[in-house]
């Protein structure tokens, strides 16, 4: 009479599988979640338009370039791992695609933005940038 040892062994096995089955998804959705947020920490610039954006922690702050300027535009804040929006509703998406490229997708738009990590912000915009973490830090 050893079936019953079996049939034990084999439903908790079926049992074990299911559950790693389960909760294998969710642990990998808030682990790549919380790798977003870590790494997009920095300065990145985008494909084909003037605009640096930096993120560092809750705040994403964007930059309007040429090759002699640098103009501070707009703050958004973190909604989620990957969300930012600003004071006038507007919102934006930026996952990953590798850990030197992202992808931003604007609210409502069917287009989408390749931005590239840089080793740093444009010298040109250092100074705006301090002024305006100067502004945002009295603000709060």
């Amino acid at each position: 009479m050893k079936w019953p040892g079996i049939v034990t062994t084999a439903a908790a096995v079926v049992l074990l599988l299911a559950s790693i089955a389960v909760t294998a998804p969710v642990a990998a959705a808030t682990t790549a979640e919380s790798n977003t947020t870590r790494d997009l920490d920095g300065s990145w610039q985008s494909d084909g338009y003037g605009t640096t954006f930096v993120a560092r922690g809750d705040t994403l702050r964007t930059y309007e370039t040429t090759g002699i300027s640098c103009l501070p535009g707009v703050t958004y804040n973190n909604e989620s791992a990957t969300r930012y929006d600003d004071e006038a509703g507007d919102a934006m998406t930026i996952k990953l695609i590798k850990n030197n490229s992202a992808d931003l997708t604007p609210d409502g738009s069917a287009g989408h933005w390749t931005l590239h990590k840089r080793r740093q912000l444009p010298q040109r915009c250092q100074a705006a940038f301090d002024a305006a973490i100067r502004i945002l830090g009295r603000s709060k």
